[in-house]
């Protein structure tokens, strides 16, 4: 594996820890939404940080009680700075201003004194609470009984690639070869399923587009009307980052300057 291919990939490891731990977290929250009485209200991205608010919900008002969020290491530095600003946002729209708690997929809160934090257990087995800052939070949590049986991303267009990737073969856990039409249309109701305010027609479009290029650049293969591709997690995130990932490069280069080579 060259170096640029293992930068990749643990950049796509890092994603993946990242992205599923904070989609584990929302997930417990649709399914225990009857013992909290807390719903996802919203999953978007900031700024390399994903969030979710968490709150109450009717008919003519939502209440953002919390405001989720996790992302990759890099935007921790400046999640402070983000946080701000989005909790300055729904200041601005005349509603609560959420509380925000971190979602730390292993190891310690990074935020200490700052934000408390969710602490995903190791193999995504359960959930427990670290830092003392927030007694109501540790309350909820308290009251989440069911968990998602298999972590799963929450659909987003702007979610990473990788992560759509997971979605389209339910983290690998389809098991191939499936026929091309199934796979397309299984993923666009399991993507509508797993998102907030965004119609059939726009997943169905954004999943068309991103399915033809995994097997334009065959990280799917496709064979007559089947489509085949590894259900082993390391063998797959390399291919993705051997095949995907240079040629989503390669379509999105413009200009003469940027064929280039590198130094």
């Amino acid at each position: 594996m060259t170096e640029s291919i293992r930068m990749r990939n643990m950049m796509l490891r890092s994603q993946a820890e990242s992205f599923l731990g904070i989609s584990f977290i929302v997930d417990a929250f649709r399914i225990n939404w009857k013992s909290t009485g807390l719903v996802p209200l919203s999953f978007f991205q900031r700024n390399g940080l994903w969030m979710s608010a968490i709150g109450r919900k009717s008919l003519d008002t939502w209440v953002p009680d919390y405001l989720i969020f996790g992302g990759e290491r890099e935007a921790s530095a400046k999640a402070a700075r983000i946080i701000s600003e989005v909790t300055d946002e729904f200041a601005s729209m005349g509603v609560k201003t959420p509380a925000p708690v971190a979602v730390i997929p292993s190891g310690e809160n990074p935020y200490p004194g700052k934000f408390p934090a969710i602490i995903i257990q190791h193999g995504y087995s359960g959930i427990a609470y670290q830092d003392s800052g927030s007694a109501a939070m540790s309350t909820v949590l308290d009251g989440i009984k069911r968990l998602p049986l298999i972590p799963m991303p929450l659909y987003s267009p702007e979610m990473p690639d990788f992560m759509k990737a997971l979605l389209i073969t339910r983290n690998l856990a389809l098991k191939p070869p499936v026929e091309f039409q199934k796979l397309l249309a299984g993923s666009v109701e399991f993507a509508y399923s797993r998102s907030s305010g965004f119609s059939h027609d726009v997943i169905r479009r954004d999943l068309q587009s991103f399915i033809a290029g995994l097997l334009k650049s065959r990280t799917l293969v496709k064979r007559g009307n089947f489509v085949y591709y590894s259900q082993d997690s390391d063998e797959f995130r390399r291919k993705f980052a051997r095949n995907f990932m240079e040629y989503s490069a390669k379509i999105s280069r413009r200009t003469i300057f940027d064929f280039v080579p590198e130094a």
